[in-house]
């Protein structure tokens, strides 16, 4: 089933699709013709024996790749990763002491790109990049991604140019003709290619360890040989890491600046987290962490400020013209707030608004890894809460979403979320 109107719920696509204009243009299909309804589109690339699960365009091919994935982020297999993640919750800890001893403003956008980073990474392929303990390097690759983006729209409306440059320019001028972003997706790619081939040389499970993505599918039954090749999985964990870092991050990001840009919200939050430390005796587990309903709330709410992706699919009509209509739902006005009580409780109210919070997708196509993430951004925020952190030379607007790259970007020159970090805050 090939249908014109599929929704994919994470900026995973879009990603592939800059690498593959670029540099893979046998990937792009420039354009599909859908019989009776005369609509045609160019966003979307062709399924091959390498695309990833998310850029996976017919309807029955994604659905056997994605049932292969889904276990690995089950709700209980992120529970299982706690013994993983609590180690980077603690490596954050330790760079926010050093903060307070150094008393100079903190990048804490850069910290939240290295977590999820490292998480990803780990949770891949059983070993990460240990960028919380290279934050200038991190700081490096986060800009890098972002300038990458900017050149979204160009690459977009312009992909035979830009398949031609992207094969004619590095045998002229050499790898400085490729843009920073592009040699980073490029030596991420090459990186991950060397742990497929290890995984699946590891036939006797010696390196093994523990459970790992790329491990359950090398031996899942559910995908047949041609599916488990190593290009094919290398593609995959380009996509898989490389969105989950940037979507995770900025959601962090958000939920962070909000916190503390909204006293009474962080109030609430150190209440609730005090209150369940009392309750429990001592530190809080994963999955009580995420059974709190206003931290919840709060990670509710930067997901939905993140906005996923936010450019449109391009359609037209050889016979009419069509018109495109903004429509505004009862939050009209109040799109790019975070207010955390519109998610409590269970009326039919906050049951419609979770209905209806795209921003992660829904259906088949919805973000594959959103346990994780809510799972990565609970416990870094209830650690980060526990300190007293100010914003510096940071506002409103180096968070808020106003230029659509296909995923939101906050206004150009941003720096992202400083803190300069004041102490511990007794909860």
């Amino acid at each position: 089933m090939d249908h014109p109107y599929f929704f994919l719920g994470t900026t995973g696509l879009f990603f592939w699709l800059l690498y593959a204009a670029i540099y893979r243009p046998t990937l792009w299909q420039t354009s599909r013709d859908h019989g009776s309804q005369h609509f045609q589109h160019g966003t979307n690339a062709t399924t091959t024996a390498s695309t990833p699960a998310e850029a996976t365009e017919d309807f029955n091919h994604h659905k056997l790749r994605r049932e292969a994935t889904n276990p690995s982020f089950s709700i209980k297999a992120v529970l299982d990763l706690e013994p993983r993640l609590t180690p980077m919750r603690d490596k954050i800890a330790r760079i926010l002491n050093d903060s307070v001893q150094s008393r100079q403003p903190l990048n804490i956008s850069d910290v939240f790109f290295a977590c999820s980073n490292d998480v990803l990474g780990s949770y891949s392929f059983g070993s990460d990049n240990n960028l919380l303990d290279a934050l200038p390097e991190a700081h490096r690759q986060r800009e890098s991604l972002a300038s990458l983006l900017l050149s979204v729209k160009a690459v977009r409306h312009l992909k035979p140019l830009f398949a031609f440059l992207g094969a004619v320019m590095p045998l002229i001028a050499g790898e400085k003709a490729i843009p920073e972003g592009i040699r980073d997706m490029i030596a991420f790619r090459n990186d991950a290619g060397r742990d497929i081939q290890a995984i699946l040389a590891d036939t006797t499970n010696d390196q093994k360890g523990g459970h790992f993505i790329f491990y359950e599918l090398r031996d899942t039954p559910t995908l047949p040989p041609e599916e488990k090749t190593a290009t094919r999985l290398q593609d995959e964990a380009t996509l898989l890491v490389l969105v989950g870092t940037e979507s995770t991050a900025k959601s962090l990001a958000i939920a962070t600046f909000y916190l503390l840009w909204l006293p009474d919200v962080l109030a609430k939050v150190r209440n609730e987290l005090s209150d369940a430390k009392q309750k429990a005796n001592g530190d809080l587990s994963l999955g009580a962490l995420l059974a709190l309903p206003y931290l919840s709330a709060v990670t509710w709410g930067a997901n939905r400020l993140s906005f996923g992706v936010t450019g449109r699919s391009v359609r037209y009509s050889p016979t009419e013209s069509l018109t495109y209509i903004a429509s505004h739902g009862p939050n009209e006005g109040k799109t790019y707030v975070l207010p955390p009580q519109r998610w409590l409780g269970n009326s039919e109210e906050v049951g419609r608004r979770k209905r209806c919070m795209h921003a992660l997708g829904k259906g088949h196509r919805r973000c594959i890894g959103i346990n994780l993430a809510n799972a990565a951004m609970s416990l870094v925020l209830a650690a980060v809460v526990e300190y007293d952190l100010e914003l510096f030379e940071t506002k409103e607007s180096d968070i808020k979403f106003k230029y659509d790259l296909q995923i939101s970007h906050p206004e150009m020159g941003s720096k992202g979320v400083r803190v300069m970090v004041d102490g511990k805050s007794p909860l």
